[in-house]
Parts: C-alpha cells; sequence; structure tokens
C-alpha cells in the first residue's frame, strides 16, 4: 500500500502538467484567459509554460519506488530542457 505523501506528489506532478498545458493550449488558441493563473494577472510566456510542463513530466517520471532506466532518462532529458530553455531566456 503506498502512503498519502505518494499520492501527494503525483497530484503536485500532475497539477503542474495541467497547468503548463493549459497555459500552452492558451497560446496556441489565442485565449487570453488560458496564459495567466489569475485574471487580469501578468502572462505566462510561452517558454515558460513549456518549462513548467516538462517539470512536471520530469518529476512524475522520477516519482516513484523502482525508476526504469528509459523513465530516467526521459526525465532528466525533460529537466535538461527545463535547464536549457532557462539558461537562453538569461542570456
Amino acid at each position: 500500500m503506498k502512503d498519502s505523501s505518494s499520492y501527494i506528489s503525483k497530484a503536485a506532478c500532475l497539477l503542474t502538467i495541467a497547468v503548463g498545458s493549459l497555459v500552452l493550449v492558451g497560446w496556441f488558441f489565442n485565449i487570453p484567459d488560458f496564459t495567466t493563473l489569475f485574471f487580469g494577472a501578468v502572462t505566462i510566456k510561452f517558454n515558460l509554460a513549456i518549462c513548467i510542463l516538462l517539470s512536471g513530466i520530469s518529476l512524475y517520471l522520477l516519482d516513484s519506488a523502482s525508476i526504469s532506466n528509459p523513465k530516467k532518462k526521459l526525465a532528466f532529458l525533460c529537466a535538461g530542457l527545463v535547464l536549457i530553455i532557462g539558461l537562453l531566456t538569461l542570456s
């Protein structure tokens, strides 16, 4: 039986993936209300939405007792892409 912290962390990962996906849908279909967390607030930029989505995927893949090698590689690839996008944004 899994403990409750595992369910909470999975739910947090899925929420992160959902937020990133919702913002990306807002950018793709030009829906301004989807590009902000709170209506009327500053918009979440496209590259940040991609990073939110990738970090959620990475954390979801790494959140298990036994991680297979392909899952681990995909999780580190997602995390590396977040790093690269962040560095490119800063430069």
